[in-house]
């Protein structure tokens, strides 16, 4: 594919995909979720640290589950954020994805994202606020939500302690 190609699939300019390449500018999370549709990947495809076992997504030998233990979790890491992905199930080939996610105290927020499916969302620890649409959601720990992750959506951490959170989403898109 050449680079005009993926810029058009992409949505964005030729110019920024090679100025990206090149390591001239860095790019956005919301260019990063162009590109990574454009290729028809998962944007984690760009981050996800390879650990130590996390290609292991079969079940142990006599055993009905797959475990993926706390040390061999896939992780994504934002460039220039505060935001921390961990995903939780052993990788995107179920049909449910669950992630833990991590957001800094200031985490600036994001631009509004939206995919198909449905995502519920889990607080355990800190105050997250949950904008979809125009609605403003203020979440601590033990709170939940559920919603159309169709509807524009961005979380935010306002607080000065970390927000932890357990995220479900159908269909798998990290």
């Amino acid at each position: 594919m050449t680079t005009r190609e993926l810029a058009a699939r992409a949505g964005v300019s030729a110019s920024l995909i090679n100025q990206v390449e090149t390591g001239k500018v860095g790019a956005s999370i919301t260019t990063l979720r162009r590109v990574a549709s454009g290729l028809g990947v998962p944007i984690a495809e760009f981050f996800a640290e390879s650990l130590p076992g996390a290609d292991s997504v079969f079940p142990e030998p006599g055993t009905n589950a797959v475990v993926v233990r706390r040390a061999q979790r896939r992780r994504l890491r934002v460039p220039e954020s505060q935001i921390l992905y961990e995903l939780l199930t052993p990788d995107l080939n179920w049909n449910i994805e669950f992630v833990s996610i991590e957001l800094q105290p200031g985490h600036p927020p994001a631009v509004a994202m939206s995919h198909v499916g449905q995502e519920c969302v889990l607080v355990l620890s800190g105050t997250l606020h949950l904008t979809i649409g125009d609605e403003v959601h203020i979440l601590h720990a033990g709170d939940s939500a559920a919603y159309d992750s169709s509807i524009p959506h961005t979380i935010e951490n306002h607080g000065s302690e970390p927000v932890i959170q357990v995220s479900a989403i159908t269909p798998p898109r990290f």
